[in-house]
């Protein structure tokens, strides 16, 4: 998901970039509750008929539930903070562990997609948008789908372009 912000007083432009997270933490909460009250009803039930093993089994899947839920709400923690001022351009690349700042020229900056490198333009296969300034090269918005990627270039472009 993209979103721009422009500061009139200090003629900076922000692009935030987040990854389109339908599943909030309240939610997830309630679908696990959900998962598991109706699992442990099955599983008591047949652990009153003699079927002892049931339940285990249950136990054990709610519990790698928990776990791939924990994954995708992490990953979900993921943003991307593009700042454009007149002399430079401040990546801040963060998730739920680690905070990454990036401080780039703005005068050599350019903005690379795969279109530039000559890739054609398929929607099965993942484009990459790179920031390349003095040699190094940063990625953004590797966890938005093709379409917001190219939007992001654009954006990207025209914001380096005023």
């Amino acid at each position: 998901m993209l979103s721009t912000e422009l500061s009139a007083f200090t003629n900076e432009q922000c692009i935030i970039v987040r990854p389109n997270a339908s599943l909030s933490h309240y939610h997830a909460i309630l679908f696990f509750a959900g998962i598991a009250l109706v699992s442990l009803i099955i599983g008591i039930r047949f652990l009153l008929l003699g079927a002892w093993m049931i339940l285990p089994i249950a136990l054990v899947e709610l519990m790698l539930l928990a776990l791939c839920l924990k994954c995708v709400l992490r990953s979900n923690q993921r943003e991307e903070f593009i700042r454009i001022a007149p002399d430079q351009v401040l990546l801040t690349q963060h998730d739920a562990q680690s905070q990454q700042t990036h401080k780039l020229s703005r005068h050599w900056l350019r903005v690379i997609d795969d279109q530039d490198v000559g890739k054609k333009d398929n929607d099965w296969q993942p484009l990459r948008v790179l920031l390349r300034s003095h040699g190094q090269s940063h990625e953004v918005g590797s966890f938005v789908n093709n379409a917001e990627k190219r939007e992001l270039a654009k954006l990207l472009r025209q914001a380096l372009a005023q």
